[in-house]
């Protein structure tokens, strides 16, 4: 489906700090005492923005907590029982395979015990693109193996359907706030005093390009969207102590 165009579109949307949020860029201030210690990530130009591969990661992992909250493991032991009891009528089973979404710890075929599973765990992946390196449908097996969110937004084997752009920030306002770090044992300050700058204002503009995803895969990642403009998902560094909204 990657040589041919069946399906094309665009969602524009803006990031509105609800809050202070940060992204980190990759240097610290280091031996320049002007800057903080942990700094917004910038363009050369100096502006703030958020990296698409931060809201592809965002986006992505509430999708998987969409599809394992129903692909539990319950529901794959009733499809493999289902499986079972059709094979001993001699009658195709027509229940899915693949889980909706990859298990990290996974290896071979085998997911959460389910021996039968055709699960694209990362070492299966692997060999499969070694096995079918020369042969042209090697990409459309790959595609057909790989979970229902690895189609969406891909693997080391697999380019993704959706694309996500760099949000460049408008009218931010910037914020330097303080903090330490606890010692777990003592209570007492084990590092710090150190700052961090956020954004508490202003909008990063983006957008997010798709091409031949199907109606399923469109409404999960619209799903994905929803929960982060309710705010029921966080971007960035310190979402647990209320940055990131």
């Amino acid at each position: 489906m990657h040589k041919a165009t069946f399906l094309e579109g665009q969602i524009a949307l803006s990031l509105l700090p609800d809050g202070p949020i940060l992204i980190k860029a990759g240097e610290s201030g280091g031996a320049d005492p002007t800057l903080p210690d942990m700094e917004f990530v910038r363009t050369v130009g100096d502006q703030v923005f958020i990296p698409g591969s931060s809201i592809k990661g965002v986006i992505r992992a509430q999708a998987e907590r969409i599809c394992r909250s129903l692909d539990s493991e319950e529901q794959q032991r009733r499809r493999q029982q289902a499986r079972k009891e059709m094979a001993a009528k001699e009658l195709a089973a027509d229940e899915p395979r693949l889980p909706l979404a990859d298990n990290p710890l996974g290896r071979s075929k085998e997911y959460r015990g389910l021996s039968d599973m055709e699960y694209s765990s990362g070492d299966y992946i692997e060999s499969l693109r070694e096995t079918l390196k020369d042969r042209p449908e090697r990409t459309a097996v790959i595609y057909r193996r790989s979970s229902f969110v690895s189609q969406i937004f891909g693997h080391t084997s697999l380019a993704g359907r959706a694309r996500f752009a760099d949000a460049y920030g408008k009218d931010v306002l910037l914020e330097e706030r303080n903090g330490v770090a606890i010692d777990r044992i003592y209570g007492s300050v084990a590092v710090g005093p150190f700052n961090y700058e956020t954004a508490v204002q202003g909008s990063f503009p983006t957008r997010i390009t798709f091409k031949n995803l199907t109606l399923a895969q469109l409404g999960l990642l619209g799903l994905a969207l929803r929960d982060l403009a309710d705010g029921r998902i966080g971007i960035g560094f310190g979402k647990s102590r209320g940055l990131g909204r």
